[in-house]
């Protein structure tokens, strides 16, 4: 089982942002592989290790996988990560807009 630290998890998004996704593909790929681990929805795997997708798409799931390694608990699982609709019906805080949300 692969592990992505907080810090790691840091400074491959910054890699990543100032690079690019493509510039990094053994990260993307271990990061892939540790979202599975921990049950992260499959079709934000597939968009982010997938190089046919928009790189807004694939820095989208970078995203949404990032978070929720990040959420991991102690137990070593986390919640999962829904696949579909941006926010799941989930309430966006007051004053917060659905872009800066999510």
């Amino acid at each position: 089982m692969i592990e992505f630290r907080v810090h790691d998890m840091d400074e491959l998004a910054h890699r990543v942002a100032a690079e690019g996704i493509d510039a990094h593909p053994v990260a993307v790929i271990e990061l892939a592989h540790a979202a599975h681990d921990l049950g992260v929805a499959q079709v934000l795997i597939d968009v982010l290790v997938d190089p046919a997708e928009p790189e807004a798409a694939r820095l989208r799931a970078f995203g949404r996988i990032a978070s929720a390694l990040s959420a991991v608990t102690p137990s070593g699982r986390s919640a999962p990560v829904p696949a579909a609709d941006d926010n799941d019906g989930a309430e966006i805080p007051v004053g917060v807009t659905a872009a800066a949300c999510c």
